[in-house]
């Protein structure tokens, strides 16, 4: 975690992920995360990131996993 910052129900997170990868490889990509908050609970949940560099560091073996994969295969 770098920064938190609140506002009212709004809470602002700026921290970096790392990711490890069944492969051994490790990516670390910062996110801005933010929440809506209402009676203790988050009702909002939005992540702003640069998607480009983030997914330019997975290893080539997790991409085509993913290539080969429906969407709802990532999803609950």
């Amino acid at each position: 975690t770098h920064h938190i910052a609140a506002d009212g129900d709004v809470v602002c997170l700026d921290h970096t992920e790392k990711w490890y990868f069944k492969t051994g490889e490790t990516v670390e990509h910062t996110f801005c995360t933010m929440h809506e908050m209402r009676d203790g609970k988050i009702v909002k949940w939005s992540d702003y990131w640069d998607v480009a560099k983030f997914v330019g560091q997975f290893p080539p073996s997790f991409l085509e996993v993913m290539a080969k994969n429906a969407g709802a295969s990532f999803s609950e």
